[in-house]
């Protein structure tokens, strides 16, 4: 058997050993100096190396080498010139196969670490991903060598399964991030179901304390619930965001059947809730609305004058929030029975804000001032909410 069938059995086998590695889903690292080792074996050369390009940077970045020692190179670190100051950069910009005799080159300049390394004769091929050059691998020797046309196409195949393995170690941590991603979210929607439901058994308790009877119980209940599923909604149409204040607010007099402009006026910066501030602010807004339907501006003591004006700004200096609703063209008709919801407006919510609220029924109308800090809460991480009621 001659010596090329035998050169060529030696090359089929580096290149099936190197697959079956990079298929085992080592680390990219590991597979790319795997490869530089099994190159140098399987040319017989004493140098190999591969260098990729660098985003937001012009030069390559060697990624693992062998047959260099830490003065010449280091993997990770070293940087290489591209273009036509290095056989790699020239090789990436041609597109093809680059073979240089390194004293007679004259396409492009050698790079220095090629000179530090005593490289007589290189062989580039290109790693392309994605259908772009992406990167080179580099074959050296310290000797006189011509590499034959199945040196060039061993290096080819060689690279192309390099860039195999490249593609499919991006593809990997490209899907652990989206299942990194999945799971945050699922963590978040399993904690704001949690939240909610313990919102509901909440106002369902105090919701029957203070009910008379079943119809009272479930008009009130009802009304709460519905509140909260509207602030929900809102959430849900941005998962990945907080929602606006004038959206929650909106939503609330929509249901009521209010028109802005007509019975109401909002008023205030563009305010942004994360989702616990936005359930707790729900519920007061809800519940502000229905004392209106009831008692103030929307109720049969109301003037045709009568309007419901709600605002709100933010110092930035406090890091605070300051809500106001206030009714006009109606003198508020006070009762001697304190339900849930007055409960809520003037207790329950700011504390729940960790906050304080004045409100009061007069005879020009119907006030409630709510103050509140900013929280600091991120939007996608909410704190839990668990009232005190």
């Amino acid at each position: 058997m001659d010596d090329q069938v035998l050169k060529s059995r030696k090359l089929a086998r580096v290149l099936a050993e190197f697959g079956r590695g990079a298929l085992l889903g080592k680390d990219l690292v590991e597979v790319l100096q795997q490869a530089c080792v099994l190159v140098s074996s399987g040319l017989d050369v004493p140098i190999a190396k591969i260098a990729t390009k660098q985003e937001g940077c012009a030069d390559l970045l060697l990624k693992a080498a062998i047959g260099l020692s830490p003065q010449i190179a280091v993997p990770g670190t070293t940087r290489i010139s591209a273009g036509r100051r290095s056989a790699m950069g020239y090789t990436i910009e041609s597109g093809g196969p680059v073979v240089s005799i390194v004293q007679d080159e004259t396409r492009f300049e050698p790079s220095e670490l090629v000179r530090k390394a005593g490289v007589k004769t290189s062989v580039n091929v290109v790693l392309w991903i994605g259908g772009e050059p992406f990167g080179s691998l580099e074959a050296d020797s310290t000797t006189e060598w011509w590499p034959s046309e199945d040196d060039i196409d061993f290096l080819n195949n060689y690279a192309n399964v390099v860039s195999a393995a490249i593609e499919r170690q991006r593809a990997s941590t490209k899907l652990e991030a989206l299942l990194d991603e999945r799971q945050i979210l699922l963590n978040e929607v399993f904690h704001r179901i949690k939240n909610l439901l313990a919102n509901v058994l909440a106002i369902s308790r105090r919701t029957v304390a203070h009910s008379r009877d079943l119809e009272e119980f479930s008009r009130s209940f009802d009304g709460r619930i519905s509140a909260l599923s509207r602030a929900h909604d809102l959430l849900l149409t941005a998962p990945d965001q907080p929602a606006r204040l004038r959206d929650l607010i909106c939503l609330e007099f929509e249901a009521k059947g209010l028109t802005e402009g007509a019975q109401f006026e909002i008023n205030g910066p563009d305010l942004l809730c994360e989702p616990r501030t936005l359930q707790i602010l729900a519920l007061l807004v809800f519940e502000l609305a229905t004392n209106a339907v009831k008692y103030g501006a929307l109720s049969k003591f109301a003037s045709p004058a009568a309007r419901i004006h709600v605002s709100w700004n933010v110092d930035e200096h406090k890091k605070t929030v300051a809500f106001r609703w206030r009714e006009t063209g109606v003198a508020a008709q006070p009762t001697s029975r304190r339900g849930f919801g007055s409960e809520l407006i003037s207790r329950v919510v700011p504390q729940m804000l960790s906050g304080h609220a004045d409100h009061s029924l007069g005879k020009d109308g119907i006030d409630c001032f709510v103050t509140f800090p900013i929280p600091d809460t991120a939007p996608m991480i909410s704190a839990p909410l668990q009232p005190n009621l």
